[in-house]
């Protein structure tokens, strides 16, 4: 079990102002509004693609173990302040981080086991009976600061995640700007219909190498 207990505010993994420049476009509220939509969906596709969110957020994992020295979380990279590991309620005392960019856990002498614990029955017909052990619980800190110049101790995002979501971006632009139709704008609001052409754009292969080449998975 993987919960998210602060989720990031901001998880777009490219400007609209840099792929307006980079497009060589005119500043347009319309068109703004269209890149937005590009940018909001091509960080979607790249989460999906890696199955996580990039941004830092903070989470809780339950995890078993069979009484191994490491443990690999779900999220990465991870910070290595603010690092709680408990079992049935009581700290974990030792645990540390082997390896931040791949999320290993480690914990000399082992975890604690958390297979059921087998013990001789009062009938016959069940000669063994068991009895669950508690899981371990995982608190921390995990992903990228988007933010420029990020914190002591948190994680810059790599270059070749922002230039997957810029070629996405722009794959999608050139193939589908005249499929993008701005039907709506009440001030401030601006609704965007997608036409047919805009339905079910997938992940251009050179950002999925991309993806491949940085992700430690």
């Amino acid at each position: 079990m993987l919960d998210t207990l602060i989720a990031a505010e901001d998880t777009e993994l490219y400007s609209v102002a840099d792929a307006r420049t980079r497009l060589g476009l005119p500043e347009d509220p319309r068109i703004d509004a269209i890149l937005g939509w590009l940018v909001v969906e091509a960080t979607a596709a790249i989460h999906g693609y890696l199955a996580r969110v990039l941004a830092r957020q903070r989470y809780l994992e339950v995890l078993e173990s069979d009484g191994e020295i490491t443990l690999h979380l779900g999220r990465f990279p991870v910070e290595t302040e603010d690092l709680v590991v408990r079992r049935d309620g009581e700290v974990i005392e030792g645990g540390r981080i082997l390896d931040a960019r791949a999320g290993v856990l480690y914990l000399e002498g082992g975890f604690p086991s958390t297979a059921p614990h087998r013990y001789e029955g009062r009938f016959a017909s069940y000669r063994f009976e068991e009895e669950p052990n508690p899981e371990i619980e995982v608190e921390y800190w995990a992903g990228y600061d988007l933010a420029e110049g990020p914190a002591d101790g948190r994680y810059a995002l790599p270059a070749s995640y922002s230039r997957a979501a810029w070629l996405t971006v722009k794959a999608w632009w050139e193939r589908d700007q005249r499929s993008l139709d701005l039907v709506k704008e009440e001030g401030q609001h601006v609704m965007l219909q997608y036409a047919r052409g805009s339905e079910g754009l997938a992940l251009p292969a050179d950002a999925a190498a991309l993806l491949d080449l940085e992700d430690p998975t």
